[in-house]
């Protein structure tokens, strides 16, 4: 038997291993990442190596659930071959079928959803966007013909904008307070990228069209902070929405890919002082000036300083401290 020594490559090693990010359903997790784990600590004990664990971080996403059917013989049915006939669901044989429990999707059970069959009516991106906007990655998703159809709306959305854009005529002036804004939508689209919470990434880009839209229905954004928006959302939409994001980048005026660009970082102009709301079981007691890059536990601690707040508290225990960064902060009591 060869030994291993010669077949494990040192520099290689020391450049691969340990894999920064392991993303895998749990059934695979219990397989591949049981047998990773023991082969790399087999190999650490006979000394071949020294790697304790194979993998920096270990990230495990949800199922794609989908309601069950079966008809009166007992046969599971596909989604796509039931069809609702006044109030009675039937298979396409005309049989009666019965509603069953929402399970991961298998072929088994048949509870499963051809993805061309989207992609063919609603298009790729459309399936991607509901994917990654109805829950957050770690969670079990239920797909449902609502979701799809109001994530297609939302494309169609876009779509708007850059027609709009096409034909835009604008006496709007810069319009400074909205582009800061926009600016930290971006980065806060970033951070959450950043932390696998893909939802609120999408979350933070509907609000980035909202704003937007804001800007131009009340004709206050002018034609260059239009393009301008319009390049950042076509960047941030780009991990997402590949297709409509090369689409508004070549509306604008891009000969390049969007792909190809660098992902955006913004400056944005940070408020020295912002005032925050400080409530005793959800009622209103004081307010108060923070600085705006100030952690939970600082602001806690300053809040708990305050004399108006400890005379409120007087005789009470606080049983849970809520902060909503730049809004409130509410002492439960017990």
């Amino acid at each position: 038997m060869q030994d291993l020594t010669s077949l494990l490559i040192k520099k290689d090693i020391d450049y691969w291993l340990p894999v920064d990010q392991y993303i895998g359903g749990i059934e695979h997790a219990i397989l591949h990442l049981l047998y990773s784990r023991f082969f790399t600590k087999a190999l650490r004990d006979l000394n071949y190596f020294n790697l304790d664990e194979p993998f920096s971080g270990l990230f495990t996403q949800g199922m794609v659930t989908h309601v069950t059917y079966k008809n009166k013989n007992g046969a599971w049915i596909e989604p796509k071959d039931v069809e609702n006939l006044d109030g009675v669901l039937k298979d396409n044989n005309g049989i009666e079928v019965s509603l069953g429990k929402i399970e991961k999707m298998s072929k088994s059970k048949k509870n499963v959803v051809d993805p061309n069959d989207i992609i063919d009516t609603y298009g790729a991106d459309t399936a991607r966007w509901f994917m990654l906007s109805d829950s957050p990655p770690e969670r079990d998703l239920q797909w449902t013909n609502t979701g799809i159809t109001a994530s297609s709306k939302f494309i169609n959305k876009l779509y708007e904008l850059v027609d709009r854009f096409e034909n835009y005529q604008s006496v709007g002036s810069q319009n400074k307070e909205a582009i800061e804004q926009l600016k930290k939508i971006v980065n806060e689209v970033t951070e959450n990228i950043e932390s696998f919470q893909f939802n609120k990434s999408v979350a933070k880009i509907y609000e980035f069209v909202n704003v937007l839209n804001s800007c131009l229905i009340s004709n206050k954004l002018s034609k260059e902070d239009f393009e301008w928006s319009l390049r950042k959302l076509s960047l941030i939409l780009q991990p997402f929405v590949p297709h409509i994001s090369e689409e508004i980048w070549f509306k604008i005026g891009n000969t390049t890919l969007c792909i190809d660009e660098t992902w955006p970082i913004e400056n944005v102009k940070r408020k020295d002082k912002l005032k925050i709301a400080i409530q005793i079981n959800g009622k209103t007691k004081e307010v108060i000036d923070i600085d705006d890059l100030l952690k939970k536990n600082e602001v806690i601690e300053m809040v708990m300083k305050n004399e108006k707040i400890k005379k409120n508290l007087q005789g009470k225990k606080v049983s849970r401290e809520i902060y909503v960064p730049g809004k409130i902060v509410n002492l439960v009591t017990s």
